[in-house]
């Protein structure tokens, strides 16, 4: 009976370590070129929302994307945003509390500089507003966000300052 159990307990541990070590799924998806990911949200009805950006081959331009998941990993659909002339970085995302995907990052202007936008997409892709977040001089990058209490938005980054980069926040209504 001792030998039953402790072969019974020895069984249980080995099969939780070794499910705590598998992923239940992992998955990749991209272009030819480089892609990358900045941010994943799920939603109510269980779609996985991934953002980020993809460089184009051919201009050597990125623009920023958002994917569409199933709950297992499937891609359903990704769609690509932005100016296909100048470079589009999503760095983050994150679900309203009104349902919407909020996208932040940086996208460069036909001057080259920098400066943060913050989009509002509904789940099937629509890009159903864009503002572009402008620095007072020098380059702006967005990285962080959030929805606070009163449902107004903020966003963290940095904006080049007279010597060296600054801290930014940024806050700003539901758009």
């Amino acid at each position: 009976m001792r030998k039953l159990l402790l072969t019974l307990l020895f069984n249980f541990f080995l099969i939780n370590a070794s499910a705590q070590s598998t992923p239940f799924f992992e998955r990749t998806y991209g272009t030819e070129s480089s892609d990358f990911t900045r941010g994943i949200v799920q939603t109510p009805d269980s779609f996985l929302y991934v953002t980020g950006y993809s460089l184009d081959a051919i201009t050597n331009k990125s623009q920023y994307t958002l994917y569409k998941l199933s709950l297992n990993g499937f891609l359903l659909w990704s769609k690509d945003y932005g100016d296909t002339l100048l470079n589009e970085n999503a760095q983050g995302m994150l679900l309203s509390k009104s349902g919407e995907l909020i996208v932040w990052g940086e996208k460069e202007t036909s001057s080259g500089t920098i400066q943060g936008f913050v989009s509002r997409l509904d789940t099937s892709g629509t890009l159903l507003s864009t503002i572009s977040v402008i620095p007072s001089f020098g380059n702006l990058s967005l990285h962080g966000g959030a929805q606070l209490v009163d449902s107004s938005l903020v966003f963290v980054g940095f904006a080049s300052g007279s010597t060296a980069n600054d801290i930014l926040i940024y806050k700003c209504d539901p758009l």
